[in-house]
């Protein structure tokens, strides 16, 4: 069965850039879809105000974060120059909204993207945001009507019911309401995701074939939980790593923390 893992995202914060590989991965590696949606930050909140506002100790944070960003993007390919400003994201994530509606959010997302960690766009330009809808062959005067209309109402019950299941941050991954927040979290993801292939595997399995012993919290028998082993491993990329570079090193294969017994 087919898992919605919903991504929150804002424009303005280089970890949601660069989550965008990583985030892509978890449809390739599972059976899972992606539902990206625009979240808003309160940057003045986390750094101490506006630009002009911010104290010296504020400055430390963002100059470590942004060259985080950079280090990041180095091995990525990736540009990220910080911006110059707080930007209001408003209407660039309206647009996403347009573009996801529209079945162009993917060509929206990188064109965006691309251009304001490069400093060239400016993502409270109306204009702006509309060039690229018609640039990647959207209806760039049914965006105007859109943000003019109902966009606003749009963006704003999104934020509200993102806040509603939790998210504070991005990037924020949620599957069945369990929260994964930042870059750093989405291996749990991983892990949450090849758990529940593992249990579709094993149920099957135990639909098809005649079972033995006591059921196990995967909700199968544990010969069907046994048989499902090959599938559990090809569904973890990490624990297939750890296997191979186990036996290259000719040592004991290391133990799998998020391994479900």
């Amino acid at each position: 069965m087919t898992s919605e893992v919903t991504l929150y995202i804002d424009l303005r914060s280089p970890f949601a850039y660069l989550a965008k590989a990583d985030a892509l991965a978890l449809e390739r590696d599972f059976d899972a879809r992606l539902n990206w949606l625009p979240f808003a930050l309160d940057l003045q909140g986390a750094y101490g105000g506006e630009v002009a506002e911010r104290s010296e100790r504020d400055w430390r944070k963002v100059r470590y974060l942004y060259m985080d960003a950079r280090r990041l993007a180095n091995r990525q390919g990736l540009i990220v120059r910080g911006p110059q400003k707080i930007f209001d994201p408003t209407i660039a994530h309206i647009g996403l909204l347009f573009a996801k509606a529209h079945g162009t959010f993917p060509a929206y997302h990188t064109a965006v993207s691309d251009r304001f960690w490069r400093r060239e766009l400016d993502i409270e330009d109306r204009d702006a945001i509309g060039a690229i809808i018609a640039e990647i062959g959207g209806d760039g005067a049914a965006f105007a009507r859109y943000l003019a209309g109902s966009g606003k109402e749009d963006y704003a019950a999104t934020v509200a019911a993102a806040e509603q299941r939790g998210v504070f941050g991005v990037p924020s991954f949620l599957l069945d309401d369990e929260l994964f927040w930042g870059t750093d979290r989405i291996w749990l993801l991983r892990e949450r995701l090849a758990a529940n292939a593992a249990s579709s595997a094993c149920r099957a399995s135990c639909s098809t074939t005649s079972c033995s012993g006591a059921p196990t919290a995967s909700g199968c028998c544990a010969s069907a939980w046994r048989r499902s082993r090959p599938a559990r491993r090809r569904a973890n990329p990490r624990l297939r790593a750890r296997i191979r570079s186990a036996w290259r090193s000719s040592v004991p294969c290391p133990p799998h923390r998020g391994r479900t017994r």
